[in-house]
């Protein structure tokens, strides 16, 4: 639509003065306002749901305060400097309907060069397919237990509108789970057919496949996402709101001066590890070319040129994985391992020590480079 507007604004600004006489009258433009329209914009959608009509959905403490932590840091300029941000933490704007029409607000609203942001910090629940596979849902203010494919969000769903949105930069965050405790809440009768199917029991989520996207998780499925009222947040959110403010110095690992979606969530998911005894394990899907474009926190206008480059994985295969870079243990994926530029010899290895890769690699400050790229090019 702005695209639209700053076009015609340009045709008109070019007719001649004759033109008037056709019935068009020759305007003047700001063309730093028509600059202006035409530029890159950070765009949020937060949601935080705490209560529910239907009384299997437990109140939560803290997702309001979790939307509305995220909101103060992506809109401070010292940190995410995002230009528009809407949050929803009533019941009156947390019903499904509500958030839906927010949802197409900001996805049809955005530009090609824009980032969207879309945070969800509420109770998560589960439900069964037509072929009995699992499938996984966000809980709305109204959403009822015996009819989630109408009433409730689909994980899947949403994953799909995000992707579709014509903004290359995208990013979701779930704090949420989705397997019956924590910030989760799922029927009985749906645990008692999940127990009575054989084989394992994997939701199918979406992976990003085109563009710069991040799909953050509080937890990985099977595992809980936890409030803490000491931190007064969700675990996970408190983690990630450190890492984009207070803590950013630590969390941006290439010393670049900004806080990328994968530092933040590297920093986060540690923490978050460390805080709850490995009780929930945060994950990560990305979509990362070249160098990195995803910023959390930062201004990118003073981005400094990047000391070092990332390598990372964040693939359930390389779980548990070392990695080792010039002889010198850097630790396990899933996470990422900043490399200084030059040339260096990375070695990735299983929990049982069968060498996956082993190879000479050179990067440049800034680069990214996966993991996967490493193991298939053996």
């Amino acid at each position: 639509m702005r695209a639209a507007q700053a076009l015609c604004a340009c045709v008109f600004a070019l007719l001649p003065a004759t033109a008037g006489a056709a019935g068009l009258v020759p305007v003047d433009v700001d063309r730093s306002a028509v600059d202006r329209s035409m530029a890159p914009r950070k765009l949020a959608l937060l949601i935080g749901v705490s209560t529910y009509d239907d009384p299997l959905f437990t109140p939560l403490s803290f997702a309001r305060a979790d939307a509305e932590a995220m909101a103060d840091v992506l809109a401070d300029p010292r940190f995410g400097g995002f230009d528009e941000i809407r949050s929803l933490t009533t019941q009156e704007d947390t019903t499904a309907d509500a958030v839906e029409a927010a949802l197409d607000a900001l996805l049809d609203g955005a530009g090609p060069e824009d980032t969207v942001l879309v945070y969800v910090s509420g109770h998560g629940t589960l439900g069964l397919d037509w072929q009995q596979q699992p499938e996984l849902y966000l809980v709305a203010t109204d959403t009822q237990a015996d009819d989630l494919p109408r009433t409730a969000l689909q994980v899947r769903e949403l994953q799909d509108r995000i992707g579709d949105s014509a903004a290359k930069r995208r990013v979701l965050i779930i704090d949420a789970c989705h397997h019956g405790a924590g910030k989760s809440k799922v029927a009985p009768e749906t645990i008692a057919r999940l127990r009575g199917i054989k084989g394992p029991v994997q939701p199918i989520l979406r992976t990003p496949e085109s563009g710069f996207e991040a799909h953050l998780f509080a937890s990985t499925f099977g595992l809980p996402a936890l409030e803490d009222p000491a931190l007064g947040h969700g675990v996970y959110t408190h983690y990630l709101l450190q890492a984009m403010s207070d803590a950013a110095g630590r969390a941006d690992r290439d010393a670049d001066g900004l806080v990328s979606v994968s530092e933040a969530h590297d920093f986060a998911r540690d923490h978050t590890v460390a805080h709850t005894a490995a009780v929930q394990v945060p994950r990560a899907e990305y979509r990362i070319v070249g160098r990195e474009q995803i910023f959390l926190s930062g201004d990118e206008a003073s981005r400094k040129q990047a000391e070092k480059a990332l390598l990372y994985s964040f693939d359930d295969y390389y779980l548990r994985c070392s990695v080792t870079v010039d002889g010198e243990d850097r630790g396990m994926l899933p996470r990422g391992i900043s490399l200084p530029p030059g040339e260096h010899e990375v070695v990735v290895s299983t929990p049982g020590g069968e060498v996956l890769a082993s190879r000479r690699v050179r990067v440049t400050a800034g680069e990214v480079v996966d993991v996967r790229s490493l193991h298939t090019a053996q």
